[in-house]
């Protein structure tokens, strides 16, 4: 952990050993907010005040780096970026709002909740930005969010969100010559099983959203 002038914030690659870029990313994936998430589960196990004290600094960096864009909240993919590129579960308020819930469960405090909705917000707004389905960087991730907080709100908006973003994905289903379904990536013609850049990733998404979220999210 690192403090000084941006907060308290961490590295994905400090040593510099496995080729990621010197920055600090705000992403769940990589970084921040993914280390603030460990910390809050982490407390919860363990009672241990002190992981939830780091976790609240975390957070408190993640609110500095916060940016209003669509109605809601999105976040700058690193310190020091000038314009937001990216809103999905890796980089940006999809991923990162669902580490705000989790805070909110373990500390009780409404803000969390808040900033949770506020990145539900812009992620439903950007909806397909990107053209992709997955749970890493397309609807599948983001439409996880949506569905947590219609868990955490009791809001039927969300959940009916979450369902368009389920429809959307149907749409990626593609026929090989064979006959087969497949699921495309991120590269024309490349298809996968892939929990995150591939078919279980959605399916996985699929089948929460048909039981109203009651089957658990993995990792988060």
């Amino acid at each position: 952990m690192v403090r000084d002038e941006h907060g308290t914030h961490c590295k994905v690659d400090p040593q510099q050993t496995m080729g990621f870029r010197d920055i600090t990313h705000m992403g769940v994936a990589h970084d921040i907010s993914g280390m603030a998430h460990f910390l809050v589960r982490l407390f919860e196990h363990t009672k241990d005040e002190r992981w939830a004290d780091l976790a609240r600094e975390l957070f408190a960096t993640l609110k500095r780096f916060a940016r209003p864009v669509h109605g809601g909240l999105n976040w700058l993919g690193y310190i020091g970026q000038e314009e937001m590129t990216r809103c999905q579960w890796s980089h940006g308020a999809a991923g990162i709002g669902l580490t705000y819930l989790a805070a909110h469960r373990a500390f009780g405090d409404s803000e969390y909740l808040e900033t949770a909705i506020q990145g539900a917000e812009a992620t439903f707004c950007y909806g397909d930005y990107r053209n992709n389905y997955t749970q890493c960087t397309g609807l599948s991730g983001s439409g996880e969010l949506l569905l947590e907080v219609y868990h955490a709100t009791g809001d039927p908006k969300w959940k009916d969100r979450a369902i368009d973003f389920a429809h959307r994905c149907l749409g990626y289903k593609e026929t090989t010559p064979a006959g087969e379904d497949a699921w495309p990536t991120d590269e024309k013609g490349l298809y996968s099983v892939d929990f995150e850049n591939g078919a279980s990733g959605v399916g996985h998404f699929l089948l929460r959203v048909c039981s109203d979220g009651e089957i658990p999210m993995p990792l988060m």
